[in-house]
Parts: C-alpha cells; sequence; structure tokens
C-alpha cells in the first residue's frame, strides 16, 4: 500500500496503515485476507509506533544514519514488541526514511490461512520506505 498516515506528537511517531488498502494483486485473495483473517471490519488499521529520540536523526544534507530500535506494533487489537531496522537519510525537504520489521501474524490472534493444501508462513515482514517533510 501506499496510504500510510504518519503522526507526530513531539515524542512519537505513529505509522498507521489502513489495512484495507494493502492488496496483494489477487483480487479474490484480498477479499478474504481483508474479511475473514485481517477482519478489517474490526480492527481497520496497523500501527508502529516509534519514539523519536530513539532514532539518530542526521543534520547533514546527504547524511545517513541506520541502526535498530524496538518497537511496540499493534495489529488485529493485539500490540507486540518487533525490533525495527532503519536508515534516515538527511534530504532538502526533510528525512527519507527506510525501515523493515518482522513479525508473527499468529501472535497478533490472526489465523494463518490456508487453501488447498498452502499454508502461509505466520512469519512475515514489514517494509516502508517515507519520505518525512521538516516541521
Amino acid at each position: 500500500t501506499n496510504d500510510i498516515a504518519v503522526s507526530d506528537d513531539g515524542t512519537t511517531l505513529r505509522f498507521s496503515v489502513r489495512l484495507d488498502t494493502v492488496t496483494t494483486g489477487i483480487d479474490l485473495r484480498d477479499e478474504h485476507m481483508k474479511s475473514k483473517f485481517l477482519q478489517t471490519d474490526r480492527f481497520p488499521t496497523a500501527e508502529l509506533l516509534v519514539p523519536r529520540n530513539a532514532v539518530t536523526w542526521p543534520t547533514e544534507l546527504g547524511k545517513a544514519e541506520s541502526g535498530s530500535i524496538d518497537a511496540p506494533f499493534t495489529a488485529h487489537g493485539a500490540t507486540e514488541t518487533v525490533k525495527v531496522e532503519y536508515t534516515v537519510r538527511k534530504s532538502k525537504a526533510g528525512w527519507n526514511v527506510r525501515a523493515k520489521f518482522p513479525f508473527d501474524i499468529s501472535l497478533h490472534g490472526i489465523a494463518v490461512p490456508s487453501y488447498l493444501g498452502v499454508t502461509v508462513e505466520p512469519a512475515m515482514r514489514a517494509e516502508v520506505v517515507i519520505d518525512l517533510a521538516n516541521r
């Protein structure tokens, strides 16, 4: 999806994704994933909370900083701490952020999809590339 909302209360960045915007490329599979497994009517978003002071924010144009942090990730009403690996690069408008983290859908109470003997691996990975503007 390209539908990522970011809010900043001065101490925490909240990255929120509306799960009904996530697609797999197959309409019927998308419908089943959203209604039966993700239950987007009850759990419309997934959120990652990143403490601002846990990230090293470069100040020099073009300079990048990389690291990893532990952050709470909420999906399907359940919150688990995940290890987020990130790279932040200073740009003219703000920062370019690239981040990824593993998560396990079974820890979030999401049933593991299986159809005709094909089962989805519960261990998944989220990846984000986003530009954040100076405030």
